[in-house]
């Protein structure tokens, strides 16, 4: 059909900063068929060769050619198509041949540099100039992310029985990276003694972003779920500012970045890409990488180039044959941001066009168009952004240009669901594809629900994707109601401050794995590319993660001690191997009952117990319940132990055949006996008519600094000397013992003795004269 150009020109008018390199050609023209398919006798394109510069995205070349006639126009071309402007300067990213290569004698005012991208304001006028620069690869708009907006999820996560428990996530370090905190510091949601720092890497140092909120609400979502975590606000715009505030973050040795927005033509969808590799190298410093998983479902397609007509124009559908995508009818001032890109990264020499079309009474017309070059060093990508200017049915068609294979296309709106030819599968947004970042989808909050919107998996390499998914659709005081990824995201990364906070060994990986493995599994058994591992539950991450108290030991008495004094103590030693963990012990004891049952005392916090008087001469039975926190219990062996017998003596040397000569001294020399011994006193046998008693007793080994005793004189049974507390020696064990005796002891003469219960030895005996022998053994019992 017949082609009439028309000389207005739609504007493509920047509603909202959004990903990647777009393009906004402005093409027109007209046809007299009302066909809703587009067919190659239908179009006419005006010549793309136009604004083709090998080395400048195409609308940045369409300024430059317009600054060559007015650089009045070329300033309204560049604020139509979303270029940032200060005078006669527009921001640009020049992506150098490598990182080395220096920009000499360049016209250029530098913003920021991260490897080979350098961000800067350029004079429009110089750039043809300094593309010609051999060290300039290509020269295109920044990248710049989308905020992946479309709490009651503190209840549905369990965070809430954390907080019961005093896990709150506290010393947990989170950096926010997001595109503006507007009103965080004036937010009760918010209080500063939260906020360590807030910091912006936008080249004009504006911590709102331009006004924008997004960080605000993922900044408040996080507290609800862990309110004593540890902020940290970073803003960017630009891809450069993105990767130097994730850089920050890992010299700030943060814990969980939480990062709710999204890019699209800034990779492959398969891991890799310049965005991806900032993740993983932030994850590889240890880092848990929280990112949302999108909101494109509903706006997104994919699919291979498809001509079957030869008209170059890509068919959406074959049969019928539908050349267009399209949106449906939108009213003037609709925002609209479409971007395509396909499989050929990271530089393309396979060349497609983009168009965006509007509908009239007689024809489809092409009222945008993204024409960049494609020659081997260029991206994959086209773009447009802007709003409708006029109530009509609008759609979009890729068409090739140069091209020698069949490529596989991936197409994304920010603003308008895809009313035919949608794909939801693979519509996850960059960087949730990224091996280190754990993506997280969106389900609503009351039903665990998949959100319609919520981007699905699999990555272009295979793997399954989202991660895991969290609530959205809460209570926020910046939106009202916070849908979205964006809004599950930091649900996700307030639990894995929790999650940290109560175990903080653990590692991001740990902390990633734990949440995906006790999550509530919502799809198909097992992870799945709708809703990942499932619904994170933070209450079961966090006992999933806990181990089990110490197995209570070391019991006092020991176990099948006998000689037991009937006024014991008992004690054990407990413990967990979780730090700050808190553990109760319940005590079951029973006379004689191998299998102790009765509860005589229930989550006591010490670890001694007194049984109160028992009975003399009787078997005891016992074991120790030790139970954590979080509801996990160890228990203990069963132990026994025997009272004494009244007047008992458990080790006895007896008197001695032939106690004289005998004369009071000091005695040094070991005790070993061949059973464990429960020890309170010490009785000397005296010669008779003597008053033969000790006057002072130290008993020790080489791992124990032992017991001391003294006599308290003519008092009592003074043959008896007691020992403050009771202690143990153990059965084969060697003790030391010095001891000095008044009043002519009974003496046993020999250098060893088999006494009942043990052997005694003597080393060194001074008497009271000086004199010193090796063979002077004291007559003595130990017991009660």
């Amino acid at each position: 059909m017949e082609m009439k150009e028309k000389k207005r020109v739609l504007p493509v008018l920047l509603a909202l900063v959004v990903v990647c390199s777009p393009l906004a050609l402005i093409i027109t023209t007209a046809s007299n068929s009302s066909s809703a398919n587009m067919v190659a006798e239908d179009i006419n394109l005006l010549p793309h060769a136009d604004f083709k510069n090998h080395k400048m995205e195409s609308v940045i070349a369409q300024v430059v050619s317009a600054s060559e006639i007015n650089l009045v126009e070329a300033q309204n071309i560049a604020k139509q198509s979303n270029i940032h402007l200060i005078n006669d300067r527009i921001r640009v990213v020049l992506i150098l041949t490598n990182e080395k290569a220096e920009m000499e004698e360049m016209d250029i005012e530098i913003e920021g540099r991260y490897k080979n991208l350098v961000q800067a304001l350029v004079p429009i006028s110089e750039l043809k100039e300094i593309a010609k620069n051999p060290a300039i690869q290509y020269i295109r708009r920044p990248l710049k992310a989308y905020p992946l907006i479309t709490s009651e999820g503190v209840s549905v996560i369990n965070a809430d029985k954390l907080h019961v428990k005093g896990i709150k996530g506290d010393d947990v370090k989170i950096a926010v990276i997001d595109a503006g905190f507007k009103g965080y510091a004036m937010n009760p949601e918010i209080p500063s003694a939260n906020i360590v720092e807030a910091k912006s890497f936008r080249a004009d140092g504006d911590i709102t972003g331009g006004g924008e909120e997004h960080g605000t609400a993922c900044a408040e979502t996080i507290l609800d779920v862990a309110p004593n975590a540890k902020l940290y606000l970073f803003n960017f715009e630009t891809e450069v500012e993105f990767a130097n505030a994730v850089d920050y973050a890992i010299s700030k040795h943060i814990d969980i970045i939480s990062c709710s927005m999204g890019w699209v033509n800034a990779g492959g969808y398969d891991g890799t890409g310049f965005i991806c590799d900032v993740v993983n190298n932030a994850h590889n410093n240890g880092i848990l990488f929280v990112v949302a998983a999108g909101n494109e479902a509903k706006r997104h397609y994919e699919g291979e180039y498809d001509d079957s007509d030869g008209d170059g124009w890509h068919e959406f559908s074959v049969s019928p044959i539908d050349e267009i995508l399209t949106l449906g009818t939108l009213p003037a001032g609709t925002p609209i941001a479409l971007f395509l890109s396909w499989d050929d990264w990271p530089a393309s020499n396979q060349d497609y066009d983009f168009y965006l079309l509007v509908k009239t009474d007689t024809a489809w017309e092409i009222a945008a168009g993204s024409e960049n070059p494609q020659t081997g060093a260029q991206p994959p990508t086209e773009a447009i952004i802007g709003e409708t200017t006029v109530s009509a049915c609008w759609g979009v068609g890729i068409k090739r240009y140069s091209a020698t294979r069949d490529v596989h296309f991936e197409l994304y709106s920010f603003y308008i669901d895809f009313p035919e030819h949608n794909v939801k599968s693979s519509s996850l947004t960059i960087p949730a594809d990224a091996a280190g970042a754990m993506a997280v989808g969106a389900t609503y909050w009351s039903d665990d629900s998949l959100e319609s919107f919520s981007s699905r998996g699999p990555t272009n390499d295979g793997r399954t994707k989202p991660d895991a998914v969290a609530p959205d659709g809460v209570s926020n005081s910046v939106y009202g109601l916070f849908y979205g990824s964006s809004a599950s995201t930091p649900h996700a990364v307030g639990a894995a401050a929790l999650l940290l906070s109560a175990k903080p060994t653990l590692t991001a990986n740990d902390i990633q794995s734990l949440l995906e493995s006790t999550a509530v599994d919502l799809g198909t058994s097992g992870k799945d590319n709708l809703y990942g591992a499932g619904r994170i539950d933070v209450w079961d991450a966090v006992v999933e993660s806990d181990e089990p108290p110490y197995k209570p030991s070391n019991p006092c008495p020991p176990d099948n001690s006998t000689g037991v004094p009937v006024d014991v103590n008992l004690s054990w030693t407990g413990g967990d191997p979780d730090p700050g963990d808190t553990v109760t012990y319940d005590v079951y004891f029973e006379a004689e009952d191998t299998t102790p049952d009765e509860l005589v005392s229930d989550d006591q916090l010490g670890t001694t117990y007194n049984p109160g008087t028992l009975n003399y001469n009787t078997n005891y039975y016992w074991k120790i319940v030790a139970t954590d926190r979080w509801g996990k219990s160890t228990t203990s062996d069963v132990w026994n132990f025997t009272t004494k017998n009244p007047n008992s003596f458990a080790f006895d040397t007896g008197p001695s055949e032939n106690p004289y000569p005998s004369i009071f001294g000091t005695h040094n020399g070991t005790i070993k006996p061949n059973q464990t011994i429960t020890v309170s006193m010490l009785y000397t046998y005296p010669c008779a008519g003597t008053g033969g008693h000790t006057e002072y007793v130290k008993i020790w080994n080489s791992t124990w600094e032992g017991v001391e005793a003294h006599w308290e004189g003519y008092k009592g049974d003074w043959h008896n000397i007691s020992f403050n507390e009771s202690f143990t020696l153990v059965k084969n064990e060697t003790y030391n013992y010095t001891l000095r005796t008044g009043s002519y002891p009974q003496i046993i003469h020999g250098e060893k003795f088999n006494a009942t219960g043990g052997e005694i030895t003597c080393k060194q005996f001074t008497d009271a004269n000086g004199r010193s022998y090796t063979n002077w053994i004291p007559a003595i019992r130990l017991g009660w």
